[in-house]
């Protein structure tokens, strides 16, 4: 922090010249790529590698809105903030599936954001799944009643943090590299998104929701759920898999 400037700046190159290393040549740059999945609920099964592994591990991915539109980047984060605490609360403390719950977004450069809910656990994947719909089926109502005062401070309380000053120079870096790693390179992203939510309300979250996340009203409901399998799990075989339904799935493992 004692740094001026042009000491800053003679320090990097010092260290540049020392390591001698050179640029990547672009073809060997991997580019990041994102797939343009259609609208549909698809399902991924992994087996783990571990033969001691017991943990299972599910991952559903909900595709919401567009990273380049601000709306929908500051109603995702308010959506965010609203489930996630409940979502552990109920899969975490009250069912104790797994010590790794949680909700979270995610996003790719120009492309969609996403809705994250993972469990990690002894149980059965698909079971772990189908406890994740049940909070989802059940969400939508704590929308509904979400009290708007809390809702004001939950958005007052972002923007502060947001418009925190920075403390550090390594939070102000992070704050420059990340439109940079994110492939978005607008730097006037902060501003952007806090202009925008002083401007969301309530039913842009439930409008969200119902757009993308609810499976009874979505028009485009986009889904990809990751299942890994633990080596020692009661894996189901494709005939189980095509002559069961979800619900039989589930018990697999738990009956032994």
């Amino acid at each position: 922090g004692n740094f001026k400037p042009a000491e800053a700046v003679d320090a990097a190159q010092q260290v540049s010249q020392m390591l001698n290393f050179q640029p990547l040549p672009a073809q060997s740059h991997v580019p990041s790529r994102m797939v343009n999945i259609e609208p549909g609920h698809y399902i991924y099964r992994h087996m783990g590698e571990d033969p001691d592994m017991l943990n299972n591990a599910v991952v559903a991915k909900f595709y919401c809105g567009m990273v380049t539109n601000p709306k929908d980047r500051t109603t995702m984060a308010l959506l965010v903030q609203i489930a996630k605490d409940q979502f552990f609360d109920q899969l975490r403390t009250k069912e104790q599936l797994g010590y790794n719950v949680g909700a979270s977004t995610n996003s790719f450069s120009s492309g969609k954001l996403t809705l994250d809910m993972r469990v990690q656990g002894e149980s059965n994947p698909t079971y772990l799944l189908q406890r994740i719909d049940s909070f989802i089926h059940g969400f939508r109502q704590t929308l509904v009643e979400f009290d708007t005062v809390k809702f004001d401070a939950l958005v007052e309380s972002i923007v502060g943090k947001a418009n925190e000053q920075l403390t550090s120079v390594d939070a102000e870096a992070n704050r420059m590299w990340t439109p940079i790693d994110k492939g978005t390179y607008n730097f006037a992203r902060l501003a952007d998104e806090v202009d925008s939510l002083q401007k969301v309300r309530l039913d842009d979250v439930l409008d969200m929701w119902d757009r993308y996340i609810n499976p009874e009203t979505a028009v485009a409901y986009t889904r990809v759920d990751s299942q890994l399998w633990a080596s020692k799990a009661s894996y189901p075989s494709a005939t189980d898999m095509t002559a069961w339904p979800e619900s039989i799935l589930a018990l697999a493992g738990c009956l032994e």
